[in-house]
């Protein structure tokens, strides 16, 4: 019972890194146009801490790539 709660919450946590990562993709590629390899790479190593921080830096970064470096991705 108690493994089979452990493998639920991470499965959650997986889930919620995976929307994060998909949702935060799709803010980059609007902002500043498709992602260079390096930025997915980055991005698919981020956590969902770094993701989080994504909102506080979109706007006033001039790239993806500055935007992953402050959130330390």
């Amino acid at each position: 019972m108690e493994q089979e709660r452990a493998r639920t919450a991470e499965a959650l946590e997986q889930d919620r890194w995976r929307y994060l990562r998909e949702t935060v993709g799709r803010l980059l590629t609007r902002r500043f146009g498709p992602l260079s390899p390096e930025d997915e790479a980055a991005l698919n190593g981020a956590s969902i801490d770094a993701l989080e921080a994504v909102p506080d830096h979109i706007f006033t970064a001039s790239s993806a790539a500055e935007v992953l470096r402050a959130i330390g991705a």
